[in-house]
């Protein structure tokens, strides 16, 4: 049984994180816990509607050690959701043997790395500001 307190601590780490991350606030993302999960966590997105679901299972994350990696986790493959999308997009016309074009696809995906980079590194720079203020 999921206790209140460990649906608080969930939220607390989870909210934590997604600050950290600067994910933005227009995304939607919600996080239950469910026992059905075979693994720790999983993310569910909709990234057309910027929606996103993360499931943690409490069985296997009653260390906080777990729990933190676990929600991390599924942050970063919401932040990382762009480029994936673009990557299933182009799999799915790859499939389809539909003609598309692998010099704008390199570019596209070029793109999303920098954005990344860009996004991680403002990150990690506003985290040594607040270490050193």
């Amino acid at each position: 049984m999921v206790t209140k307190a460990f649906r608080k601590q969930v939220h607390q780490i989870f909210y934590h994180y997604k600050n950290l991350l600067q994910i933005p606030k227009y995304w939607h993302i919600r996080i239950t816990t469910t026992d059905k999960l075979k693994c720790y966590a999983e993310v569910t997105y909709d990234y057309q509607s910027k929606k996103f679901d993360i499931a943690i299972n409490p069985k296997l994350n009653q260390d906080l050690e777990d729990l933190k990696d676990s929600i991390l986790h599924e942050l970063l493959h919401i932040l990382f959701t762009p480029g994936t999308s673009r990557i299933e997009l182009m799999i799915q016309k790859i499939q389809c043997n539909e003609k598309f074009s692998i010099k704008q696809a390199k570019k596209n995906l070029s793109q999303y790395e920098e954005a990344i980079v860009a996004h991680l590194a403002k990150v990690i720079i506003n985290q040594e500001k607040r270490i050193h203020d």
